[in-house]
């Protein structure tokens, strides 16, 4: 090649340079000005969006109250389970029970004294007869109603303690939603507050107007008391005086008789009795009272228990309500705070 013309092509591509640097320096020029390249790369977002980018303090909030309901309507749940479990088997005992305590006072030498006493009480204006029956009745029914009635409230202490641990726990991402946007320093919120009450715990928080009204106190032992005992004792007593009218009228009058001479002992009543009525007859008529009474007894069981769901469960919707008009409170409280 001749000498010559390398100098003309270095010239040209010289020039070709210049002009390729003239026309892509501007261009360079606005995507990266004054900071160079690897300044704006790094300004610009790449993370994903925050929660509160992604659905707003009023999603959030939504959340956190659809999810204390979740939580409410669980605890009821397994509470109703809990407690169907617990008079399923308490029942079941106490039919046993209330049959044997029925067994037990329909005796042959206990209906002489039942008829005994009627026959006094009617001649000297007392209640002995309900008395002894209520001493047998409650003897043998008396440790299963306590029983029952320890286990439905150790039921409905747990049911109470798990709807005060959904509104904390509500409260508790409602104060961190409104103070950082965000459910996650719940925790930090609710820490320490378990070991205080429900309404102290939500004033800390700043929730002063949520409140809960009282809790209905489910009395199961008077409910058991009234439907079973006191039931069975007035049962057996108006059972005896319709059974043994016969033998009872007989009884009443030679009782009379022996009034007038003086003071009536049991034991000349039930002599006076036992002239009065074969020991044939009174047996035949006890069977006849064993069965009357045991009837009334399966009848009248499954009345109480259903009588007994029917107050649980009302409490039991009571205690759901409070909390859900509680939480309530809380959530619009800081909606109205928080939102436009």
């Amino acid at each position: 090649m001749p000498a010559a013309t390398t100098p003309s092509l270095t010239r040209v591509f010289v020039t070709f340079l210049a002009v390729f640097s003239t026309f892509s320096l501007p261009v360079w020029s606005i995507d990266r000005p004054n900071e160079g390249p690897q300044t704006q790369a790094t300004a610009r977002p790449t993370a994903s969006p925050s929660p509160v980018a992604a659905d707003g303090l009023a999603g959030l909030l939504a959340r956190s109250r659809s999810a204390a309901d979740v939580r409410n309507q669980a605890a009821l749940t397994l509470c109703t389970s809990e407690i169907t479990a617990v008079l399923d088997r308490q029942f079941a005992d106490l039919s046993l029970r209330a049959e044997s305590a029925a067994a037990e006072v329909a005796t042959y030498k206990h209906c002489i004294k039942i008829i005994a006493m009627l026959a006094s009480d009617r001649v000297r204006g007392r209640s002995d007869a309900p008395n002894w029956v209520r001493i047998r009745i409650e003897r043998s029914l008396e440790p299963q109603i306590i029983e029952c009635q320890q286990e439905i409230q150790a039921v409905l202490d747990r049911f109470d303690r798990e709807l005060a641990a959904s509104t904390l726990t509500m409260a508790a991402e409602i104060a961190a939603i409104g103070a950082t946007g965000s459910m996650a320093a719940a925790p930090d919120y609710a820490q320490g507050l378990q070991e205080l009450s429900l309404d102290a715990a939500l004033g800390k928080l700043g929730f002063d107007g949520a409140v809960l009204s009282p809790a209905i106190a489910v009395d199961v032992w008077t409910l058991l008391h009234s439907r079973i005992v006191r039931w069975m004792i007035t049962k057996a007593i108006d059972t005896a005086k319709w059974i043994f009218a016969r033998p009872l009228a007989a009884a009443v009058a030679e009782a009379g008789l022996v009034v007038a001479d003086g003071p009536l002992p049991i034991g000349d009543a039930i002599a006076v009795l036992a002239a009065a009525w074969t020991a044939y007859d009174i047996y035949a008529l006890r069977n006849h009272f064993e069965q009357e009474l045991t009837a009334a007894v399966r009848e009248s069981l499954p009345e109480a228990r259903q009588d007994m769901e029917q107050q649980i469960w009302a409490v039991l919707r009571e205690r759901v309500a409070s909390h859900a008009e509680a939480q309530a409170r809380i959530h619009e409280e800081t909606s109205r705070t928080l939102l436009p």
